[in-house]
């Protein structure tokens, strides 16, 4: 008996090793990526003198060339999509596509199997980022990697300090005005990607505006282009996390 606890614990000790190894490889993957399209940039990020405060306009105008490369970024990325990026956060980065819901979330963008996964647009969008509600779901890692600190926006100080995200695509660059954070039955919520009619449009956005703790103060019309992160919660079984922003073009 003695015997068979001793192996029991080996083994336990072993897998816990391995899943930070593959953690930490996940990480180490991510932040060279980053880093090199960082490099790879074709204009500078503007200092924050250049900025009006706080972000009062959009920081490039819709339909620029990215900053992004993604004719380089697909040789090692295949269905790379776009790029998204948080200032002040560690939200950086590549956006897939893939044939389902169920392959990226466990591999990374280059293909290589890994817990940590991908940001991954929803199979059932379209991957120009053309249909009313783009979707990206990411895993809520402990360690606050990938969407683990998505829930942060349920505190207002948190969403005035990060109200806007980067949208980088290969049609260009945007800024995604945040409307709304909150927590949602993920078994019941949907996840549309399109709408019948204005009415149909109104009622999701005002649902979860409804069911954010503040006002952002950002208007939403039928016509705009919605981009909703989602990842898990825990504050029931089927809670998601989802936050969602306005297409500024």
């Amino acid at each position: 008996m003695l015997l068979v606890c001793m192996g029991a614990a080996a083994y336990l000790g072993a897998k816990g090793l391995g899943e930070l190894q593959e953690r930490k490889a996940g990480s180490d993957y991510y932040a060279r990526l980053a880093g090199a399209v960082s490099e790879e940039a074709s204009t500078p990020a503007p200092s924050e003198e250049d900025l009006p405060a706080p972000y009062d306009a959009p920081l490039a105008a819709a339909g620029q060339r990215s900053a992004i490369d993604f004719d380089a970024l697909r040789q090692t990325c295949p269905d790379a999509v776009g790029w998204i990026r948080i200032e002040g956060t560690c939200i950086d980065y590549p956006v897939v596509h893939g044939e389902d819901n169920v392959y990226y979330l466990s591999h990374l963008p280059d293909q290589t199997a890994n817990s940590a996964g991908s940001i991954m647009m929803d199979s059932a969008c379209d991957g120009g980022f053309g249909s009313t509600v783009s979707i990206l779901h990411g895993h809520h890692m402990r360690s606050g990697a990938m969407f683990g600190d998505l829930d942060e926006y349920a505190d207002e100080a948190y969403y005035r300090a990060h109200p806007v995200i980067r949208l980088l695509t290969p049609d260009g660059d945007y800024d995604v005005e945040i409307f709304a954070a909150c927590t949602v039955n993920g078994r019941t919520f949907g996840y549309p990607t399109g709408f019948q009619d204005a009415a149909e449009f109104d009622a999701f956005v005002e649902n979860l505006k409804s069911e954010t703790a503040y006002d952002p103060g950002v208007t939403v019309e039928y016509g705009d282009r919605v981009l909703l992160l989602s990842t898990c919660a825990y504050s029931f079984e089927t809670a998601r996390f989802v936050v969602a922003g306005k297409i500024v073009v």
